[in-house]
């Protein structure tokens, strides 16, 4: 580590990238500077983030160790506490969204008349947890644990556009505030013809009213217990009796009670296997208010989703296939918590424990900019040996050694990623980027 950040040719071409987005003049509007900085600048104070949580050390020691061989001055952990405070959090929220804005997105073709090619964008919602130390139940108010006792819990809800592999956004929240909740807050960035991907977490008939009312769509499982009444929204729909007679399904029904929202009941069958699998899970959940009774262990041999695109937009094959897509997040966020540390939050203050969210979320951006996105884009009409971004979050916790030129000398790497974080061949079932190629 000390040979990339003694580095000062390095460190130049770090303050350059960092200055076309006008990094110090969002330090003074934010309140972190008043005037051009003296002893600890805000360029060099982020990059020693960044190797903080690459390296898996959150100390105020580990911070001014690095600041100190980059600015080339001694700075003391006291120094950096003081300079990590309202201000610094409110910057490094700022810079996270003109990252997000302005970051390189994935130049995928998507083909006329294909199925994605009738949507604007494919948007996945979903969220992910972080626990926290006990004394910031106040801020972060979660859940009791096993024993009564509550929790600390943080909420990262993030949208995705899978067309062009971009974060949208990032909000940040208590446990408290659930998904459901939450599932109307995507209302404010949607736009004609968007496709929204959605969990059982974000199952809310009346947030799918106003995505349609917005022209938009909507693709989600069906929940449980939710009741379904035939077109007329009058007669009760007998799902079961219906699957008892015949396995497929794919008609215009009317759900909700109250709701009455008219949409598209679609329901595949599973294999033996996956069926067999959901109920023993169901079985075993210990949660008593989940206990499944037997109508409910038979629709586990389906898939059954409702969305208002009709049958000349998507198939129910097509349904089945489009909805996969939506396990890009679940990798997405595995890779922050394996490779990425972002659950290695510091057990400390709100602030500090801000801070360092913020910070990973901005590296995470770069890094599908400056290194994914950069790779992907090189290698677009090559459909085999594609680009594992899993493997790649592994490969740079592994050689966190040349964190500086992921972002500023890229290319010395290339070779070696190209090499090493290209997916495995596989007979028996579609990669990520396979299964998107497949689509469009």
């Amino acid at each position: 580590m000390l040979t990339l950040t003694n580095d000062r040719e390095s460190r130049l071409r770090l303050e350059k990238k960092l200055h076309l987005l006008g990094i110090n003049k969002l330090a003074i509007q934010t309140g972190f500077l008043k005037r051009q900085p003296k002893k600890i600048d805000p360029s060099s104070l982020l990059v020693s983030f960044f190797t903080m949580l690459i390296g898996k050390n959150n100390s105020l020691l580990s911070i001014a160790t690095t600041l100190g061989l980059l600015q080339k001055k001694r700075i003391s952990k006291q120094a950096v506490d003081k300079r990590i405070n309202v201000s610094w959090v409110n910057f490094l929220k700022s810079f996270l969204e003109i990252s997000l804005s302005q970051y390189t997105q994935i130049k995928r073709t998507i083909a006329d008349g294909s199925v994605l090619s009738a949507f604007n964008r494919v948007l996945i919602q979903d969220g992910t947890s972080i626990a926290l130390a006990p004394r910031l139940i106040k801020d972060f108010s979660g859940t009791r644990n096993g024993t009564g006792q509550s929790t600390a819990i943080m909420k990262i809800q993030s949208t995705y556009n899978l067309l062009t592999e971009r974060f949208l956004r990032f909000d940040i929240s208590p446990f408290s505030k659930n998904d459901q909740s939450a599932s109307c807050d995507i209302l404010k960035w949607i736009q004609p013809g968007d496709l929204v991907l959605r969990d059982l977490g974000y199952f809310v008939l009346d947030a799918f009213k106003k995505i349609h009312s917005l022209n938009a769509y909507f693709l989600s499982r069906l929940k449980h217990g939710i009741l379904v009444f035939t077109q007329d929204g009058k007669t009760r729909f007998d799902l079961v009796s219906h699957l008892r007679k015949d396995s497929l399904l794919d008609a215009v029904v009317c759900f909700g009670k109250k709701e009455k929202l008219t949409a598209r009941l679609v329901t595949i069958p599973v294999t033996d296997e996956v069926a067999a699998s959901r109920r023993r899970k169901a079985r075993r959940n210990r949660d008593r208010r989940m206990n499944p009774g037997k109508d409910h262990l038979f629709l586990m041999g389906w898939d059954i989703f409702i969305t208002n695109a009709d049958c000349r937009m998507l198939s129910a094959e097509q349904i089945a296939k489009i909805y996969r897509l939506r396990w890009r997040i679940e990798i997405l966020f595995k890779s922050w918590k394996s490779h990425f540390h972002i659950m290695n939050v510091p057990k400390a203050s709100v602030v500090r424990v801000l801070a360092y969210v913020y910070a990973t979320l901005i590296f995470i951006v770069l890094f599908q900019a400056r290194v994914y996105i950069r790779l992907y884009n090189e290698r677009i009409n090559n459909n085999t040996n594609q680009l594992s971004l899993f493997k790649l979050s592994k490969f740079v916790k592994e050689q966190s050694w040349a964190l500086m030129s992921f972002f500023f000398e890229p290319d010395r790497l290339d070779e070696q990623i190209l090499y090493h974080c290209t997916y495995e061949p596989r007979k028996n079932r579609l990669n990520h980027n396979q299964l998107m190629f497949a689509l469009s």
